[in-house]
């Protein structure tokens, strides 16, 4: 009768159950005289006594004594009572938003068990997480309830569509009809065993037991080989029998006629016992090329660019890892664990510039063409226009979130000439240099706090637009709402600018406030800036007597916090940092807020590249180790970092991990790095979270099935 949680098996009074299921948060089981008993939560009726209220003991349902197989879902029961041989009637009951029930109607039903399908002899039963497939004695096989992900095996269907616009309330026979032995269904995805004529007995005699699955298959739990849906049955190919199959949340189980056990799908948390560990603090091998010459990380992805062997001016494009949105640029959302070579827009090999990625969406530069010009492209996620949705006037891009129309790179993002030299993405804007002479500096997408420099801010821009018209720019970064950029005065006059979100002091020009722990109204200021606002530095250690307007190299912004290379000071770089430090991503010692630029480390470091990711940076300093700082939850900071006990590390800490560094990549929770060796190859290594595949050794899941572990 406790609800205390128990962390061992706990024993059930009372003695002779004879099977048991469980659900999302209530069980039920039968016992050998034919009773049934269920326990647990009860908003949705899913133990099926006619109420809504929770049992913590095992409470008898009904006075039936025929029951011979239970199966539970999410909120909702399905059951089976034998009345006689030829009369085996399948009952549910509980959760019906989505026709889980099998009713005919997706009405809420709080009654007592309610049948199917009347004097119908059922044989088998799975419940999912709201979708649920029986097979009849004739070993036909029938399914119901949600079907957007084509876990009915219905077509057509839209995947991804609103449950409640397709959703199925009575039973309907998966086709082609065949005969089935057992079936599972899991959250989005059904998997089921076949019995088949035996292809190499001529005489037609032995079967054979094949298993197929269809649905979701974001992670690989089909086991097909592809992280495509499916919403027809597709066998697994193996060589021997299958007896058992189980699907779970994202992933499946079944054990062959060699009672081998095989598993797939996703690892986020080692569901497939291959030993692999997801988060992973020691750089791992991107793949075994080593000729990358830059790399860069966006929140699930990683796309970077290799030197051609024989041609080293020319450099190809290659991504990797999660692809909900189509932002690796393969034409489709499957996901990939290696990086793959990314084409042109005409479908043929190309050569590319520059590339960065965004949350969910990425942008490259083409190599410079016959004529001159460096077209640019973009693809993936377009929730507020970051891919300059102006094209779409042209009926090139749809302006929508996610269609197949951005899942490649086919759309140039032109404004006059086609001479792009640079280009980054965020989660919701992107900023370009154009002209190696003028270099004009554009910005498109989302302006809801000014971060395309257009007064007064708008909700989105989707053509690109003129940053300070006539203006020379260095450099430029974009965050989560804000934007920085390093303006050209003159041959060694450079001054840096930011503008947008300012929430977290990321834009660098707040005043002090007595107390960081409460700031004030108005601290940071609460009105953001939609106009470019000039940045200063104060110099540490009084090396000069007044603030550094100029002298500023490289500028990069992480979620809501800003670090730039500044030279003005000394005759070696010094590393600014500000804006939210609250996870240490500053880097200066641990304030909640950084309001101006603060050095990181002391002014005796040389560094060669720093990288800001979500809320985690790392940088390479002068003798090409690794330092890392911010929050380390996922182990993006890789091992040897010191943290609190939140994960965090305020102050750069170094990495023991090799010496040859190069460049640095960071994304939400993992980073990427390109070492050199004495010979000049250059290999990348990532760390961090792998569960979207974004350290590209493909560890996260499994899409065909893997062998359990003997040990």
């Amino acid at each position: 009768g406790s609800l205390t949680s128990g962390f061992e098996p706990t024993k059930i009074l009372y003695a002779s159950w004879e099977t048991i299921s469980a659900g999302t948060n209530h069980s039920c089981a039968v016992k050998d005289d034919g009773t049934l008993w269920c326990w647990g939560n009860n908003d949705k009726s899913q133990l099926g006594d006619g109420g809504t209220t929770e049992s913590n003991i095992t409470k008898q349902i009904g006075t039936e004594t025929s029951w011979t197989s239970i199966s539970l879902g999410n909120q909702f029961s399905c059951g089976i009572r034998a009345i006689s041989d030829s009369d085996q009637q399948l009952y549910c009951w509980g959760q019906n938003n989505l026709g889980q029930l099998g009713l005919g109607t997706n009405t809420p039903k709080e009654a007592l068990q309610t049948e199917v399908a009347s004097a119908t002899p059922w044989k088998a039963i799975s419940a999912g997480d709201s979708h649920a497939c029986a097979i009849k004695q004739d070993q036909s096989l029938w399914c119901w309830g949600n079907a957007s992900q084509g876990q009915l095996a219905i077509s057509p269907i839209t995947i991804d569509a609103d449950p409640l616009n397709q959703f199925v309330s009575t039973p309907t026979q998966v086709e082609p009809v065949s005969k089935w032995l057992s079936v599972s269904a899991g959250n989005g995805h059904t998997c089921s065993i076949k019995v088949e004529p035996d292809p190499e007995d001529p005489d037609g005699i032995e079967e054979i037991h094949t298993l197929w699955c269809w649905g979701k298959n974001t992670v690989g739990q089909l086991g097909v080989g592809t992280t495509s849906h499916l919403v027809t049955p597709t066998k697994i190919d193996h060589d021997n029998d299958w007896i058992s199959v189980s699907t779970g949340n994202q992933h499946t189980c079944a054990v062959d006629s060699d009672y081998i056990g095989y598993c797939w799908g996703i690892n986020e948390y080692g569901q497939l016992a291959n030993g692999v560990i997801l988060d992973t603090s020691k750089p791992s091998l991107f793949d075994d090329s080593e000729t990358w010459d830059m790399i860069d990380s966006g929140e699930l992805h990683t796309c970077g660019l290799k030197t051609e062997l024989n041609s080293p001016t020319l450099k190809t494009l290659w991504c990797g890892g999660g692809n909900g949105y189509g932002q690796l640029g393969i034409g489709s959302t499957a996901n990939k664990s290696v990086p793959v070579q990314i084409k042109g827009p005409d479908g043929s090999l190309k050569y590319w510039e520059n590339v960065s990625t965004g949350h969910h969406n990425t942008c490259a530069i083409q190599n410079k063409e016959a004529d001159g010009t460096r077209p640019l492209y973009c693809w993936g996620r377009n929730s507020t226009n970051q891919l300059a949705t102006d094209m779409a006037m042209a009926g090139l891009v749809d302006t929508k979130e996610n269609v197949p129309q951005n899942w490649t790179p086919h759309a140039k993002i032109s404004v006059g000439s086609d001479d792009w030299i640079k280009v980054v993405t965020s989660a919701s804007h992107t900023c370009g240099i154009k002209n190696d002479t003028n270099r004009e500096l554009w910005c498109w997408g989302d302006n809801t706090y000014g971060q395309l420099a257009q007064n007064p801010a708008t909700s989105k821009n989707p053509n690109p637009t003129p940053v300070l018209a006539g203006q020379k720019w260095l450099d430029v970064t974009v965050g989560n709402g804000h934007t920085c950029a390093i303006k050209i005065d003159g041959s060694n006059i450079h001054t840096l600018w930011c503008w947008g979100l300012n929430d977290k002091a990321q834009l660098g020009n707040e005043p002090l406030a007595p107390d960081l722990e409460n700031p004030p109204p108005g601290f940071p200021n609460e009105n953001d800036v939609d106009v470019p606002t000039q940045i200063t530095v104060t110099p540490p250690n009084a090396l000069v007597i007044t603030p550094s307007n100029d002298g500023w190299l490289s500028i990069k912004a992480g979620n809501k916090y800003t670090c730039g290379l500044n030279n003005t000071i000394k005759s070696e770089e010094l590393l600014f940092c500000w804006g939210d430090d609250s996870l240490g991503q500053v880097g200066t010692g641990g304030e909640l807020i950084t309001n101006i630029p603060k050095v990181v480390l002391d002014e005796n470091t040389i560094w060669l590249d720093y990288e800001t990711g979500q809320n985690s940076a790392c940088a390479v300093i002068n003798n090409k180790r690794l330092f890392c700082w911010g929050d380390n939850n996922n182990s993006q900071l890789t091992s040897n970092v010191a943290s609190d006990d939140e994960g965090t590390s305020h102050t750069p800490e170094s990495a023991a991990f090799f010496d040859d560094w190069q460049t640095l990549a960071m994304g939400k929770n993992h980073g990427c790095g390109i070492r050199e060796d004495d010979l000049g190859n250059r290999t990348a290594y990532c760390w961090g979270e792998g569960a979207e595949y974004q350290l590209g050794d493909g560890n996260a899941w499994k899409e065909t099935p893997l062998r359990l572990s003997l040990e």
